[in-house]
């Protein structure tokens, strides 16, 4: 019965009602608290993490970061007790999937200091599973682990070490995207090109930025432009305006600005007057 529950659950929430599919989670959730703490069916224990761990999806697709952040809470005491006391490692990725996603959560709601420590619990398992274990289709998971960790490294003000996680995700997705010809992260490169270039501008160095932004509107433009991957459409304005805003500081080319800025309102302007 509480399977069923989970399975209308992910279809109702495919169909986008998330509400409905949360309430289905608590009726399988109320199923399997009870045969795991009440009956001691500790077998089951597993599935329960996982009801928690959907749940906890959906509640942040709904906007609840908090009740979120406690759903993962839950799901992570049990995989911990899983992998670490009784050896399950098969289930490390679900550990570091829900650090990944609480840290996710918890900086979403400005607690940035807890959300370092769990990117770094997320961060720790996937290094292993990557470079030991030769799990290679889990390093875009440590490269967004990397990327997430910068943003609040950032706001904690080392911007500093906000850029040198960024070189590491950089690291990570050049290899992936030009290397392995994982095209479908060629935007997770393009942003964290973007982000990094910020980070590196707002030090100062705008030479530096612009060779990012350069990057990032070299991936940006094949992904609008030609695979017509739309929802780029925001960074590739982004990239165009913020390097523009280097180029007249940097070197005062009011023209090499104006044609940059230009590009940014034709998409911005299509973004706000097409689309909505």
């Amino acid at each position: 019965l509480a399977l069923a529950y989970m399975r209308k659950a992910y279809a109702v929430s495919a169909f986008g009602d998330k509400r409905s599919a949360v309430a289905l989670y608590d009726q399988a959730i109320a199923i399997r608290e009870r045969l795991v703490l009440q009956e001691g069916q500790t077998e089951l224990a597993g599935d329960l993490a996982m009801t928690y761990q959907n749940k906890a999806i959906t509640v942040s697709d709904l906007g609840n970061y908090r009740g979120a952040a406690e759903l993962y809470g839950q799901a992570i005491a049990i995989y911990e007790r899983q992998v670490h006391q009784e050896g399950r490692t098969e289930l490390a990725n679900n550990l570091a999937a829900c650090y990944l996603n609480k840290a996710n959560a918890s900086s979403t709601l400005g607690d940035y200091q807890s959300a370092l420590a769990l990117y770094d619990q997320a961060i720790a398992i996937y290094e292993r599973q990557v470079h030991q274990e030769g799990r290679t289709e889990l390093a875009n998971n440590l490269a967004t682990a990397y990327l997430n960790k910068a943003t609040s490294v950032n706001h904690l003000g080392d911007q500093q070490g906000s850029v040198a996680l960024y070189d590491q995700a950089i690291a990570i997705y050049e290899r992936l995207v030009e290397r392995e010809n994982r095209t479908d992260l060629a935007g997770g490169l393009a942003t964290t090109y973007l982000n990094k270039a910020v980070m590196v501008s707002d030090l100062g160095d705008n030479l530096g930025a612009m060779v990012l932004y350069g990057l990032a509107i070299e991936l940006f433009v094949r992904l609008v432009q030609k695979e017509g991957r739309t929802e780029f459409a925001n960074g590739l304005a982004a990239a165009y305006e913020n390097n523009a805003n280097a180029v007249w500081t940097t070197w005062g080319d009011t023209q090499g600005a104006v044609v940059l800025y230009d590009q940014a309102i034709a998409i911005y302007e299509r973004l706000v007057h097409r689309e909505g």
